[in-house]
């Protein structure tokens, strides 16, 4: 709150009479995972002192280098991950120190140096402790990037006969043009060619059948007649002064 001052207080349930036993929440324990901590020799001092004097303090050059060259790196040191569960201080530095200690190509005095300068938070959260802790951690293997992911259903292909093929009953693919022309999910169809091969003519016969619900070109039927809204369109300037001139001489 920006003015916590004076704000009125007032209970609106009390019911002192009602108890729980322990035992009433054990259904809802989580299992707790060992968290292992690996080795990190770097005295509290000397972070103090990157701290103090942060404005001398620069990123290494390797970091640097691959920062802009990795998406997910950076995004983990700028704090633009959403896919990242635990959206706090602790969790972008936690995803980024596991980051590092994994490709194992930096210090541990360089991987304090970047957290430090992490953008991600304030600077008052890069206490000594806080710092020492979450490399210990992402040293020790301690389950450091929680992704959020939703199972995406598997399309696995299955080789079968023709026999079997004829005799199944697969769905027919819902058509604004029979005969695989043109799905109805995907909803538009292409005529491209040359000038003057007649995709004027092909358009304006496709957009009668449309309208009639007449078979296109005798081949292909339309199973629902629809409205069209045909746009007569020249992309060339020449053309287009050729049409207006036509136009007007009539």
């Amino acid at each position: 709150l920006e003015n916590p001052e004076g704000l009125p207080v007032k209970i609106i349930k009390f019911e002192p009479n009602i108890k729980y036993d322990i035992k009433e929440f054990e259904p809802f324990y989580l299992e707790q995972k060992e968290t292992t901590l690996g080795t990190v020799n770097i005295s509290k001092a000397k972070i103090k002192d990157w701290i103090k004097n942060i404005k001398d303090l620069k990123l290494p050059k390797d970091f640097s280098d691959i920062l802009f060259l990795d998406p997910f790196l950076k995004n983990s040191f700028d704090g633009e991950r959403p896919d990242l569960a635990d959206q706090s201080r602790s969790g972008y530095s936690m995803a980024l120190a596991s980051f590092l200690c994994k490709d194992n190509t930096f210090t541990d005095d360089e991987i304090i140096k970047i957290l430090i300068l992490q953008p991600n938070g304030k600077l008052r959260d890069n206490t000594p402790e806080y710092l020492l802790r979450t490399l210990s951690k992402a040293k020790g293997g301690y389950a450091p990037v929680e992704i959020k992911t939703t199972k995406e259903p598997t399309n696995e292909n299955k080789s079968m006969s023709i026999y079997e093929l004829l005799e199944s009953n697969i769905a027919e693919e819902e058509m604004i043009v029979g005969r695989g022309l043109i799905p109805k999910k995907f909803g538009f169809g292409l005529i491209g060619g040359l000038a003057k091969e007649g995709k004027t003519l092909l358009s304006l016969q496709f957009s009668l059948s449309l309208i009639s619900g007449s078979h296109f070109l005798e081949e292909f039927p339309i199973p629902k007649k629809a409205k069209v809204y045909y746009i007569y369109h020249e992309n060339t300037l020449t053309g287009l002064k050729k049409i207006i001139e036509k136009q007007l001489a009539r």
